[in-house]
């Protein structure tokens, strides 16, 4: 029997780079192949989890923004020149 490749984990690789940092707390959200929400957290406080999870979505959505702005700004400015 020939021996199977190994499929790369990206779980598992997100994990091992996590480890490099130095963090002081970490969350981590999964889902299961069956669908289902899992939460681990380091710190064992449903407000903290919360928290964290409430600030990751207000950066996100913030960055979205700003970057649609940033686009719509850049594709103004490039037809403003075009009409110069």
């Amino acid at each position: 029997m020939a021996k199977e490749e190994e499929k790369p984990n990206p779980v598992a690789d997100s994990l091992a780079e996590a480890s490099k940092a130095d963090l002081e707390s970490v969350l981590v959200i999964g889902m299961t192949k069956e669908g289902q929400l899992v939460m681990q957290s380091s710190v064992n406080h449903v407000s903290w989890m919360h928290w964290a999870i409430n600030k990751a979505l207000f950066d996100l959505i913030l960055f979205e923004r700003n970057q649609a702005e940033a686009k719509a700004k850049e594709e103004a400015s490039k037809e403003t020149d075009a009409e110069s």
